[in-house]
Order: C-alpha cells, then sequence, then structure tokens
C-alpha cells in the first residue's frame, strides 16, 4: 500500500525528518521540508492556534538560518499576529 502525502504516517516521518535536517544543519532542506508542512498544517490548525504560530517560527528561524532573511520575514510576522 502506498501513503499519499497528506498521509499522518507520511507527515510524521516527514516532522521527524526534517527534525534530523535540522540536528545536522542543513538548513535548506530542513527550511524546504517545513515548506511542505505548511499547507498541511494549516489545515488542521485554526489560525489563532498557538501551535501554528510555533510551527510559523520554526519555519522563519531555519530560513533565517538558511541564510534567506526576506523569505524568513513573512512567517515570522505572521507568528507574531
Amino acid at each position: 500500500q502506498r501513503l499519499g502525502p497528506e498521509h499522518p504516517n507520511t507527515i510524521d516521518y516527514l516532522r521527524h525528518w526534517v527534525t534530523v535536517l535540522e540536528l545536522v544543519g542543513d538548513w535548506d532542506r530542513a527550511s524546504a521540508g517545513r515548506l511542505e508542512l505548511l499547507p498541511v498544517d494549516r489545515k488542521r490548525l485554526k489560525p489563532d492556534d498557538v501551535r501554528l504560530a510555533n510551527l510559523l517560527e520554526k519555519l522563519g528561524a531555519a530560513l533565517l538560518k538558511a541564510d534567506k532573511p526576506v523569505d524568513a520575514e513573512p512567517y515570522l510576522r505572521e507568528c507574531l499576529t
């Protein structure tokens, strides 16, 4: 059986993979993974959910560490609202 991109197991594996990428400092791939997860998180969480703010902050931080401050800014601003 093949799992789709929004299957809970697929999402869990991707989250774990992103964590590993962050631990080894591969910020380009980690931020790409977080960007891939963001639409899924937006579907399951309400806009004012603190967990979404936390995920946006982690995405912004990964983009900053990948030396992409212009890309990081909108996510960091959104996590504050």
